[in-house]
């Protein structure tokens, strides 16, 4: 057994009432981290006494843990199910806020209203659950950082996970400021950002609403759209897509990803945190644009990639209409592999929709009010939230603001709702 699983073994067992339980699997693995850096995570699987597996299924109150090995901190604790068979699990004196937070500043090195603030609590029969999300010098961060626990009615946590960035668990980094917003910048962006769209509920609704973005006082939101287009003339080009199914090639790279703790020091960087390189952007182009001529032969200029991420070792790719109208029925995800050279999936939007409904046409024409009438009536609405954005190309944090509004204008009749 490692050093890194006998240490956290032992913590594990004595912290956490784990000291009859057996523990059945334990792997280390990279992950990509919130900011494409690589990290090393150690998953255990703790069995209670006397149980074993049934029908490849884990035994009722089966605990769960992971520790990022790279900060040295307990990432989550599930007991399966809520099914707790621990004999002396910790008791909290409370399942108070006070004695919650007081229990996350211990166990993580975290500081309330620096580090994390409170969001939200729900009470449930079988105990209290908190929500948690990082911050930053008071601030919101993103990528977003969360933690979420239970507490169940004898006072012991049954699920506790932290995810996403916690800007205290990396070396420092610089810290941009922006200018404070002022009121000809943010009518230019209010009008940029009230789109108009379609839902589908119980019936199609064309609405006014804000497409949120993150803005810095200087410069308008940019829109780099990389629309798809092709000549009529050039020859149509199959488009390959592979029979494997998507799962295993993910679960085939997992697998990849396992390591064991000697590994750790060679320092390779998880294939999630490289950038997607011309070469396969170029690559990526191509495809789609041949996939959207042969689906969508009477489209061109019509669509747009807006996206482009790696995930699992592959590329992903959002595409979507230019009209925000036609998104509401229609948007594709693709994904590319590049040393197949070929497309392992397409979620097509329209046709997992067409499966189940009639698609109906928006009704444009009974539109009566005006994008400068619907900003009209959710002004007051609008509000811009302060930011830390991590850049990761420049690795800085930047502060910026964020435009949202919970409230929209139905097109047609003028009536506002919030969400």
């Amino acid at each position: 057994m490692s050093k890194s699983v006998q240490q956290w073994e032992n913590e594990l067992k004595s912290n956490w009432g784990l000291n009859d339980f057996e523990l059945r699997h334990s792997t280390i693995h990279r992950e990509v981290s919130p900011i494409k850096t690589t990290e090393y995570k150690l998953d255990m699987e703790w069995f209670p006494p006397g149980t074993e597996m049934e029908d490849d299924l884990n035994p009722p109150g089966t605990v769960a843990t992971t520790v990022n090995l790279t900060n040295g901190v307990l990432t989550s604790f599930i007991v399966v199910m809520n099914e707790d068979h621990r004999e002396n699990p910790p008791i909290l004196p409370s399942s108070n806020l006070n004695d919650v937070v007081a229990w996350i500043e211990l166990q993580t090195g975290l500081k309330y209203k620096v580090d994390f603030q409170y969001k939200r609590k729900k009470t449930e029969d079988n105990g209290e659950e908190y929500l948690f999300i990082a911050v930053l010098n008071g601030k919101k961060v993103s990528p977003g950082g969360w933690i979420e626990i239970k507490v169940n009615e004898a006072g012991s946590i049954v699920f506790y996970s932290l995810y996403g960035y916690f800007p205290a668990f990396y070396p420092p980094i610089g810290i941009e400021e922006s200018p404070k917003l002022n009121d000809s910048y943010v009518k230019e962006v209010i009008k940029q950002q009230v789109i108009l769209f379609g839902t589908l509920e119980e019936e199609y609704k064309l609405l006014y609403g804000v497409e949120e973005t993150f803005v810095d006082g200087v410069e308008l939101p940019r829109q780099d759209e990389l629309i798809i287009r092709w000549e009529e003339s050039d020859p149509l080009v199959d488009v390959e897509i592979t029979d494997q199914y998507i799962g295993e090639d993910w679960d085939d790279f997992r697998i990849s990803q396992t390591i064991t703790e000697e590994e750790i020091a060679n320092n390779i960087a998880h294939p999630d945190t490289l950038p997607i390189t011309v070469e396969e952007k170029q690559a990526c182009i191509q495809l789609v644009t041949n996939y959207i001529r042969n689906s969508r032969p009477h489209q061109n200029g019509e669509w747009k990639i807006e996206k482009f991420e790696r995930d699992y070792g592959d590329i992903h790719m959002e595409v979507v209409p230019v009209s925000t109208l036609d998104r509401i029925t229609d948007k594709l995800k693709i994904t590319y592999n590049h040393e197949k050279g070929a497309i392992l999936s397409v979620l097509d939007k329209k046709e997992m929709f067409s499966r189940f409904m009639d698609l109906p046409a928006p009704p444009l024409e009974q539109i009566s009010i005006s994008q400068e009438q619907a900003i009209a009536n959710l002004e007051e609405d609008i509000y811009f939230e302060e930011h830390y954005v991590y850049d990761i190309e420049r690795k800085k944090l930047k502060l910026m603001y964020k435009i949202d509004c919970h409230s929209f204008v139905n097109a047609i009749t003028g009536e506002k709702f919030s969400s």
